[in-house]
Order: structure tokens, then sequence, then C-alpha cells
């Protein structure tokens, strides 16, 4: 209760779980990222194609757990891998904003590089309207609303999604991953 009235103190530990959460998935994107370049320098790359699906993948994923700790926390540091970082350390990186630049970025890269449909067909796998519906809701938390728009009709637009003619059916276990679900 204390964190929906906005009177929470540094004792409520749901605080430090949130960022703790928050930033081991950041950590573990980073991971990813930072495995991804090594396999693809190494003897053995993958295919180029499905190493861009990988790294867009992992950005959605960060900038996802980015956006996630800006919804409570004012200022965040924005985390990203050692090469991107150039030679700063992660704790060195300044949390003197909230964090959008970065949460943009890596959301617009996902777009880029994410297909229309998830990965071998894998349901919850991010795609590029995933990509586009987190970017629009970043949109509006800024009250960018033009761009959000745009994003949000793209998604509309292109057919893929609709509303489902039973609500309850967005919560039930038989029909998950339905029509609605982006």
């Amino acid at each position: 209760n204390a964190v929906e009235r906005l009177e929470c103190l540094p004792s409520n530990a749901y605080m430090a779980e949130r960022w703790r959460d928050c930033y081991n998935g950041v950590a573990r994107t980073n991971q990813v990222l930072v495995f991804l370049k090594a396999t693809q320098a190494g003897s053995t790359p993958m295919p180029e194609a499905r190493a861009k699906t990988l790294e867009a993948e992992a950005k959605f994923l960060r900038a996802w757990f980015h956006f996630k700790a800006n919804l409570v926390f004012r200022n965040i540091p924005y985390v990203k891998t050692p090469d991107e970082l150039s030679g700063m350390k992660p704790e060195e990186v300044p949390n003197t904003d909230a964090g959008w630049a970065g949460i943009e970025a890596d959301l617009q890269f996902a777009i880029d590089n994410l297909g229309a449909t998830p990965n071998n067909n894998e349901p919850g796998r991010a795609t590029k309207y995933a990509a586009m519906a987190v970017k629009a809701n970043a949109l509006l938390h800024q009250k960018k609303y033009a761009d959000a728009k745009t994003l949000l009709d793209g998604i509309i637009n292109s057919g893929k999604y609709s509303l489902v003619a039973n609500y309850f059916d967005n919560y039930n276990e038989t029909t998950e991953n339905n029509k609605e679900s982006i």
C-alpha cells in the first residue's frame, strides 16, 4: 500500500527487490550480448541473421528491464555492455536522468531487427510489434503522444492484432496467446 500511495521509505523491502530484479535482468541481457559478440568473433559463429535477431531480443529485454526500473525510480543508470560503456564500470554509470534515450535506442534496434512473428514461432518471444508497443508505452510516459500514436497506429494497421470477442479469453489459459496478445 505504501508504494501505491507514494509513501515508500528506504526500509520498504519492495524497493530493494524491484531494483535488484531489474538490474539482475539487465546484467543477464548484457551477458548475452557479450557472449554473442565473443561467439561471432570466434571460429564457429552463428548465421548473421540469427545473431542479429538474438541481439535484438537481448536489447528488447534490456530496454524492458530499464523501463521497469524507470517506472519506480526517478533517475536510473542505463547500464550497457563493457564495450558500449567504453571502459566505464557499470557501478560508475551515472543516474542523472530517467534513461529514456537508452530505452528508446534499444527498442528501436529491436523494431529494426526483429520479425513480425516470434523466432521459431515460439510464443512469448519478442517481436517487432512487441518492441513497438513497449516503445509507445515509453513515449506515452514522456508525453510524446504524437510519436506514440504513430507506433500504435502501425501495430493496429498491421492487421496482425485485434480485440477478442470475449474479454475473459485474455485471462483463460486455454485461449492465451490469442489475436489480442502482442
